[in-house]
């Protein structure tokens, strides 16, 4: 992690290189909402707003409903994904 001090020479180098402005905190980014406690280290994202826009954008704002059956306590996991299989 960098200090204070690396951190304002590295983006005056980078301000040396490339033209930039400072635009204050990042509240959003690629369509995830950016929100967090810095004093705990914890980042959180979310992507309301994106699937939002990408149901309006299908015609399929209106909700259905599934029952799932979940267990209390269930974990989800990479290896219960479908990516890349077939």
């Amino acid at each position: 992690m960098l200090s204070a001090g690396e951190l304002a020479e590295l983006v005056l180098q980078l301000q040396l290189k490339f033209a930039m402005k400072d635009l204050g905190r990042t509240r959003h980014i690629l369509g995830m909402k950016i929100s967090g406690f810095r004093h705990r280290r914890q980042l959180f994202l979310s992507q309301t707003d994106y699937i939002k826009r990408v149901l309006e954008d299908s015609n399929m704002q209106e909700p259905s409903m599934v029952d799932l059956h979940w267990g209390m306590g269930v974990d989800l996991y990479l290896g219960m994904s479908i990516i890349g299989e077939g």
